[in-house]
């Protein structure tokens, strides 16, 4: 099963940090993210995770039910990264919205 992620699947005030706009900037269409905990990272050349979505409530209640029936994320890659300004901000962010792949184990 794809799920395609859209501005309601992601916290959009996640992406404020100045610090993860500089990561999002190097981030393109196409690469793959690694999941945990509700939030995708990516991996830093040392190796590190470094954090750049996080789900919304609604949507990572929504995979903790495709979960309980057994549906697990395989893969997930970056399908978009847009300019985003939310009506109380002052500037317009960058977000990331990736594709996920389920499969049934």
């Amino acid at each position: 099963m794809l799920v395609q992620l859209t501005h309601r699947d992601v916290f959009l005030g996640y992406f404020n940090s100045d610090g993860r706009q500089r990561v999002i900037e190097r981030l393109y269409s196409g690469m793959r993210l690694g999941i945990e905990d509700n939030e995708l990272f990516v991996r830093s050349r040392d190796g590190r995770s470094v954090h750049v979505a996080r789900f919304s409530k609604a949507f990572a209640e929504r995979l903790a039910k495709w979960a309980a029936a057994g549906y697990w994320p395989t893969e997930i890659v970056i399908r978009h990264i847009l300019w985003w300004k939310g009506e109380e901000d002052e500037r317009e962010t960058l977000i990331v919205l990736p594709t996920i792949k389920l499969r049934r184990a």
